[in-house]
């Protein structure tokens, strides 16, 4: 017999003993073998920490040695507090920000186009800060005005407010323009295309040229799909470790997305483009050039230097375990 339990959100949060009027329920209740729970909303807060991540298969997470960015003054209370767990250390993370160390892999520049961590790291984060659908709220203050952020994947606020932290902030959005704060210093970017995340692609991906003109194309989502775009540096040096420590974050029950990237020159984005646009415009009269753009568009995906992957915890509610075994028991 297969019983089917609804938990429904207003339930009570006391020790008042509930009192059963159907006596069918305790039958229906002594026949469970087995609970299936959807998870989100239901066993957890929707309340996310930013708990490890990896980049060029350097592995960040929880620390025993761990300090914590925590609000301490009194007189701001309206800040957040950090995002990042307390068992994990984003000092170090950050650090990397500014690490002219070498990335050790045996490449040529052609096959790996960074030279340093810093340079890889920063590529990460600003994948972070600019491919997303977050919005930011303004609050003014009466001494300084704070921004944080809303949007309908918690997951994507979580990560931006993860970047703002290490000094990667996302400032705002107007129209194609964007504007991101790296260390203090504003840095604008142009939005030539997007390809939003759905069910079926699984990844959002976003074409920008930055303030130098260089186009950089910026690409997250599953692991079981960025993994398989990736060119052959990054399945012969990065794929083996990345995918070890994708394990690793999954086995912790953690909610993990894997980045990554390409440059495209001039001539590869105006070659693009002409023939997307071209595909659009056919489009409005033909629906059915709706397959040549999704395999024009996952064509252009195609070949990207894999970055790395990040993971986050959605907390679980409270005495979420001791209910469980209230039910084995």
């Amino acid at each position: 017999q297969t019983v089917i339990l609804s938990m429904e959100e207003g339930y009570a949060v006391n020790d008042e003993k509930k009192k059963f009027l159907s006596l069918k329920l305790h039958e229906n209740l002594g026949s469970i073998k087995y609970i299936f729970s959807d998870k989100t909303g239901t066993l957890t807060k929707n309340e996310m920490e930013f708990k490890g991540c990896s980049i060029f298969t350097k592995l960040y997470c929880q620390s025993e040695s761990a300090t914590t960015m925590y609000e301490t003054n009194a007189e701001s209370s309206t800040r957040q507090k950090s995002i990042f767990s307390k068992d994990f250390n984003p000092i170090i993370l950050k650090d990397s920000l500014s690490n002219d160390e070498e990335i050790q892999i045996n490449a040529t520049r052609d096959e790996c186009p960074f030279s340093t961590l810093s340079e890889v790291t920063l590529e990460f984060f600003l994948n972070i800060a600019i491919n997303h659908d977050v919005l930011v709220n303004v609050e003014e203050a009466a001494t300084n005005v704070n921004s944080s952020y809303s949007g309908s994947s918690p997951d994507e606020v979580v990560l931006v407010q993860a970047a703002k932290e290490l000094g990667i902030e996302f400032v705002e959005r107007i129209g194609e323009d964007y504007k991101i704060k790296v260390n203090g210093t504003v840095i604008n970017f142009t939005m030539l295309n997007r390809f939003d995340f759905t069910s079926e692609r699984k990844r959002s991906s976003i074409i920008i040229r930055d303030s130098l003109g260089q186009i950089k194309m910026y690409m997250k989502g599953a692991d079981s799909v960025i993994l398989k775009k990736i060119n052959a540096f990054s399945q012969q040096k990065l794929y083996a470790k990345t995918n070890e420590h994708v394990d690793k974050f999954a086995k912790e029950g953690l909610r993990t997305l894997c980045y990554s990237m390409k440059f495209l020159t001039a001539e590869e984005y105006k070659e693009f483009n002409a023939e997307y646009s071209q595909l659009q415009e056919q489009y409005l009269s033909d629906k059915s050039k709706i397959k040549e753009i999704e395999e024009l568009i996952s064509t252009l995906e195609n070949n990207m230097i894999l970055l790395g992957v990040t993971a986050l915890e959605d907390m679980l509610q409270d005495n979420v375990k001791a209910s469980i075994k209230d039910f084995i028991d």
